[in-house]
């Protein structure tokens, strides 16, 4: 039993070694390198991709689908003119978060649409411009 656990011992500290050796070795590192490169690659194509499928929601996404996400908890994040504006739900209501950083509280979505200020207009007034940049 104990010859057994020895030859083990042994053969997991050579595997060790070897496994080490070719982490090590430079030919392995060229191909994590070159794996990592084809990732980037990967990566800024399906940027590309959801881009494009962030576009085609934006053309088609009106305001009557917002209020209808809002009433199911859906957050948002927008721009208008190059402003980030954000829609969150707390606890107790709604926040409508201008790009100077201040919130205004609404206790319903629905209160929110009617009532939140985009550089002085209604949501609804300035929708057709606006960019949707996330939907949680």
């Amino acid at each position: 039993m104990i010859t057994l656990l020895l030859i083990m011992l042994v053969f997991l500290f050579l595997l060790y070694f070897v496994i080490k050796k070719a982490i090590d070795n430079s030919v392995t590192s060229r191909g994590l390198e070159k794996m990592y490169y084809k990732l980037l690659e990967i990566h800024e194509e399906l940027k590309k991709q959801n881009g494009r499928q962030e576009l085609k929601a934006k053309e088609t996404y009106t305001f009557e689908q917002l209020k209808q996400d809002l009433s199911i908890g859906h957050e948002f994040e927008f721009s208008y003119k190059g402003a980030v504006y954000h829609i969150s739900q707390g606890t107790d209501g709604w926040f409508f978060t201008r790009p100077e950083g201040d919130s205004r509280f609404f206790h319903t979505p629905e209160e929110l649409v009617l009532h939140a200020k985009v550089n002085g207009k209604r949501l609804e007034e300035v929708w057709p411009e606006v960019e949707i940049r996330v939907i949680f």
